[in-house]
This record gives C-alpha cells, structure tokens and sequence, in this order.
C-alpha cells in the first residue's frame, strides 16, 4: 500500500499539494479483504451446512456441506431456484417457513425430513436467519440420531426383553431359549415360533419349538430333535439364501399340522431370520400365523433378540470356557508343584491323578509304568476305582487298548468298551467297574515312552478338542514327573558312586603316603578316625565332617614333592632340610587347590603344623586363626606319632603322651581340644 500511494519521487501522495491521505483507509479495505476472505473460508470449510437463499428464491452461496448432505455438487445449486432443487417443495411446511422469515424477517428453528435424489431420505435440523440478500440456513444432518431415535421407540419392548436376557446369568440353556421365544412370539404378535441350533456343516440343526396356540402339544421344550435343514421348507430357505426369508407354506409339515382336521388348508406365514456367527449360520429363528403380514420392524425385532441371545450363550459359554481354562492353569500348577517339591513319583502320580479326575470331569484314572528291562506296562498308581482291579497289571507293548496306545504312541478311545472284544482281560474286578468310555494317552519323555495314562468313565461321552488336548498336556506332565524322578534317582546313584570312587582313591593315596613316609601301618586311618570323633563332639556340622575326613586322609600329601633323600633321611635332618621339609603344607595347598571337590577338604593339609602360640609354619597363625579342624588334627597327630615305634625313638608310654599334650596346651596345642581329647575313652 505505500508503494502504490508514493509518488514517483518518493514523497507519500497527499504530503505536498492538494491530495488527501488515504493510507489509512486503503490499509483498512485490505484488511476487511482479508478478513473476509477469512471468514470466506472458515465458512466453506464448516461441517455443518450454510446455504444463502436470495428474495428470488435463488441459491447464492452453499458451502462443501450442503452439497453432501444434498447429494449434488455445488454448481448444481448456484443460479438455481430452491424449487427447481427440489420439486414440490413449495407444497411443504419447510417451504411455508422459508417464505414467513423472508417476508416477516424473523428467525425460525427446525426439524424437517426430505428425500434424496437416489430416494432415500434424511434428516436435518434448521436455523434459519433473514441477511440483507434473503434468508441465510444452517443445516445439521440429524439422520443417524433420528432414526436411532425411531428404532428406540419401535423397540422399547425388545429392549426390556434384551435387560432382562441379560440379567440371566444363571439360567440354563433351555430356560434362555423359552424365553426368548416367549418374547420373540410377542414382541411379533406372532403364534408360535422356533430356534433351530445349527451344526459346524450347517446340515443338521437342533430346534427348540413354543406355541400357546392349539399346537401346544407339539412342545419339544428341552427335548432336541434333528433336522436335515435342506430338506425343511420353513426355515430352509433361509439357510439357503442366507438372510431373511418370509414364507406362506401350504403344505406345512409335521408336527405343525397336528390338531388341525384331515383337509383343512391351513396356511403357515412364517418370517426366518439366520444369525450369524462370523460366516457361519449357527441359528435360524422363526415366528409364524401372525395375523397380519411381516414387516421390515419385525425381522429387525427378531433379528435383534436372536443377536442379543447369541451373545448371552457366547458369554456363557466364554465364562464356561474360561473356567475351565482356569481349572487347567491351576492343576498343571499344582502338579509342577508336586513334581518340584516331592522326587517319590508315587506321591507325584497321586497328586497328578486327583487333578486328572477333577479336570477332565471322569470317574478314574491310572497310569501304567514302562519297565525298559522286560518292556512290560506295570501298575503305577490309580484314582477313582472301587477295588484293587489294576494293582496287579502287567501288559506287553501291544497287548490291550494301553499296550497299544503305547506301541503306537497315540491316543486310544474307546467310547463303548461293551462292544470291544476282550476289554477287561486284564482282570476280572475290571468288568464289575461299570466303565463304558476309556481313553488311554502314551506318557512320552523325550521321545521315548515311560507309560500310559488311562481314563475311565462310567458313562458314555463324546469329548471336545480341548478335552483331548488338556489330555495331552496331562500325559505330557505325567512324563516329566517320571523322567524327573528317574533322573534324580540315576543322579543320586551317580553321585554315590562317584563319592564312593572319590573316597576309595583317597583312601589310597593316604595308604601309598604311609608306605613312601614310613609311617606306622594304618596311621592314616588311624588319625582320621580319632579327628573324626573329636571333630563331633565339638560339634562340626554332618556336612563338614566329609571334608575333615578326607582332609585328615591327605594331612601329609605335600610330601610328594620332598626329595627321597630328605624325607626318608635315618638320621636328624639339617637346617637346609628342615627348611624344604616344612614347604611340605604349602606343596599340599599347590596340589590340592586346584581340584574344586577337594578346595573344601585344604584346611588340615595346609594347616596342621601352625601352633596356638603361633610359632607354626607355613604361615604362622596364631589361636583361632587356625581352623578347628587343622587345631584338632595336630593333636591327634602327636598323639599318634609319639604312641608309634619309629626308627629313630621306641613309642612313648601312654601317660607320657598324655603329659606332653597337656604341657603343650596354650603353645602348640589348642587347650580346649586338648581338654576334650584327654576326657574322650580311646
């Protein structure tokens, strides 16, 4: 703007000579441009319809709404007379209130219903306002609430049944379906009607009937019958065409024709409505003799209690499922309990079976164990029978329903065992059991089997794909408590074989050391057996005492490294010998640390030569600083070596030794262990 208003040699028009300033009001019409062009497309842009009507009844201005809620493009409107829009209009109340706040200029409010172009019709909520060019209209597309609004009032009656459906929480299967036919035969003003449960194939249906007319004694309340659905002209075409289907049946079958007299022509109006499930038509629902024809209301009220009763059994059967899904969870957790906490598998095989008889819902169970050395299926443990029938079972792989399970490593079932050859030669108690189902899982444990798990059942049942895979993580559970009680037991005796072996070899390397050392024949043993008894009564631990045996055992095996020319010296030993004679525990550490199974048995090898008074070697320690089983080990050793004959001293008398020992109390000797040693019977 003060470009254009400068002159051409820069001085603002109106500054010199006669002009006037007009930069203000030029910057004020740009702004009002602005703005306009603004609120232009706020307008344009609304979800809610604007649409100017001039005094001519022409259209002005519409904006993108109106043109979809008129299902034209807005060209369509422009230039064009409301009239010639939409034709008849001038005949209708909403034109009548266009014309009174055109020529009254007053503001109005409405509701009004008018038909699309492809038909259908809509509804639209108005605020109509007079503007100086003719009438200015908001528009709100209320179709979606108005005909909530019409379904709710067509249908208060079948909500009230769909509150109370919904309240019936505990009713059974048969009382659900009563009622729902109750209310759909009087929310229709129909006479009698129908639900027909249909299969996965969608070949054969279960159908449920009510009637409070003269059929009544065609009733079949909770007494399913079967139907092949094609060959049903009522509610088969239904199923066929898969939707709603509306019938005028002539030749109505039986049991519908009962009680009417032979030729009577009786004619059946029927409406058939399939609900679905997915893809899959799991109900058809039928009323019928309505005395009137059914309209589109009634398949809609039908059709919604149908749909409100198959959510009702999904939930039910959902909670169902869930219940027993958590039935589930909970025995295989309290038979991982039982397999961790408890390594006798007859106590395992008793908590197991009690959760196998409670889960699956049957009278009894057992299971077989595999014996690998005669490959024979014995008795392992059992729950729910009368009498000891199975406690004596012995099968050869193959042999019998279980022997075969086994051999094929499949699940066996036996829904009628009366008319099986042979089914209770296993014993003859068996057969005065009542069983009629069997079912027999192989027990698997890395892929070989270790026995079979039995179910019995004293009536006759057809289990679902869950049933039979729960019977499967059963079996599966059976086989890791087996192979985890095999397993310790082969670990247990592992270990103890291994211990045994340990100690055996420990044994006789101490021997081989008396042997190079000279040592008196049986010193080894000797000095750990006393160290042993000395050791419990001054109260180590069952644990330690391992370790202080085989420590006492390997007191001298540092020797190995002391040349034959010191160790087995006649005569006194020098200073320079001495000092490689006493490296003899720290040779014992070097040799033994390394072995982790012997690290916990070093303390009497490395230790016994340290003194109370800590004048000991290697390390000199002092008191308590030494371990108790070292402080224990050096009296014994004494005690030993001056009661035995060597080459270059006779053995001591035995009161001498005792009185060395306690004049050695408080300097070499711990005191306390001297005391507990002296009072100790050898």
């Amino acid at each position: 703007i003060g470009t254009l208003l400068n002159d051409h040699e820069g001085n603002p028009m109106g500054i010199s000579g006669a002009g006037r300033d007009i930069t203000k009001r030029k910057q004020a019409e740009v702004a009002l441009r602005a703005s306009r062009e603004l609120y232009q497309r706020t307008i344009d842009n609304m979800l809610e319809g604007c649409q100017i009507i001039g005094f001519d009844w022409r259209y002005l201005y519409v904006n993108d709404a109106v043109a979809r809620q008129g299902h034209r493009a807005k060209e369509e409107f422009l230039g064009h007379t409301i009239m010639e829009i939409y034709p008849g209009i001038e005949d209708t109340e909403m034109f009548a209130v266009l014309r009174r706040c055109m020529d009254a200029r007053t503001p109005h409010h409405m509701e009004n219903e008018f038909a699309y172009p492809d038909g259908n019709k809509g509804w639209f909520e108005l605020s109509i306002q007079s503007v100086p060019e003719g009438i200015f209209i908001l528009s709100i597309d209320i179709t979606d609430r108005k005909r909530a609004e019409e379904v709710l009032k067509l249908n208060e009656s079948r909500l009230e049944a769909l509150l109370k459906l919904n309240q019936m929480t505990d009713a059974s299967l048969g009382e659900i379906t009563n009622f729902v036919l109750e209310e759909a035969i009087r929310l229709t003003g129909s006479k009698v009607g129908y639900l027909a449960f249909l299969n996965e194939d969608e070949t054969v249906l279960t159908m449920h009937a009510w009637s409070k007319t003269a059929m009544e004694e065609c009733r079949i309340n909770n007494k399913p019958i079967v139907y092949p659905v094609k060959t049903t002209g009522l509610w088969g075409e239904a199923v066929r065409q898969r939707k709603p289907v509306i019938t005028n049946d002539y030749n109505a079958p039986n049991p519908w024709k009962k009680g009417y007299p032979e030729g009577h022509v009786h004619i059946i109006r029927h409406v058939n409505v399939p609900i679905f499930d997915g893809d899959h038509i799991v109900i058809v629902a039928g009323v019928g003799n309505k005395p009137t024809d059914y309209d589109e209301s009634d398949i809609r009220q039908l059709t919604l209690l149908m749909e409100g009763m198959w959510r009702i059994i999904q939930r039910k059967q959902a909670e169902e499922q869930l219940k027993r899904r958590l039935g589930h969870i909970t025995a295989l957790r309290n038979i991982d309990m039982a397999i961790t906490s408890s390594l006798d598998v007859r106590v395992t095989l008793n908590i197991f079976l009690e959760q196998v008889v409670t889960q699956l819902h049957v009278d009894a169970a057992s299971v077989l164990l595999l014996n690998p050395h005669t490959q024979t299926l014995e008795y392992g443990s059992n729950r729910g029978f009368r009498s000891s029938a199975l406690k004596h079972t012995r099968l050869r792989l193959g042999e019998g329903h279980a022997g075969r399970a086994a051999i094929e490593q499949r699940i066996v079932s036996i829904p009628n065992l009366a008319e099986t050859l042979d089914s209770f030669s296993r014993s003859p108690l068996l057969a005065n059991e009542g069983f009629i189902s069997y079912y027999a899982a192989p027990i698997i444990a890395k892929g070989n089997v270790t026995g079979v798990l039995e179910i019995f059942h004293r009536s006759s049942f057809k289990p679902d794909q869950e049933w039979l895979d729960f019977l499967e993580a059963l079996a599966t559970q059976a086989a890791i408590a087996i192979d985890n009680a095999e397993l310790f037991n082969n670990l247990q005796r592992s270990n103890i074989e291994l211990i045994l072996a340990y100690d055996s070899t420990i044994e006789g390397w101490s021997r081989a050391l008396d042997y190079r050392d000279r040592e008196t024949e049986g010193h080894s043993q000797r000095v750990t057996e006393m160290t042993i008894k000395i050791a419990q009564a001054m109260g180590v631990s069952e644990a330690e005492l391992v370790h202080v045996r085989r420590g006492a055992l390997l007191h001298d095996i540092g020797k190995m490294k002391i040349p034959d020319n010191i160790l087995l010296k006649p005569g006194p030993l020098t200073d320079e010998e001495w000092e490689v004679m006493r490296k003899h525990p720290a040779y014992a550490h070097e040799l033994l640390s390394p072995i982790a199974f012997l690290r916990p048995a070093l303390d009497i090898p490395y230790c016994h030569h340290e003194k109370w008074d800590g004048t000991g070697y290697p390390r000199g320690l002092k008191g308590e600083q030494i371990p108790l089983s070292a402080r224990i080990f050096a009296v014994v050793d004494v005690w030993d070596a001056l009661r035995s004959d060597r080459p270059y001293r006779p053995a001591w008398p035995e009161e001498k030794v005792k009185e060395y020992l306690r004049d050695q109390a408080g300097e070499h000797f711990d005191p306390q262990i001297v005391k507990v040693f002296l009072e100790m019977e050898w």
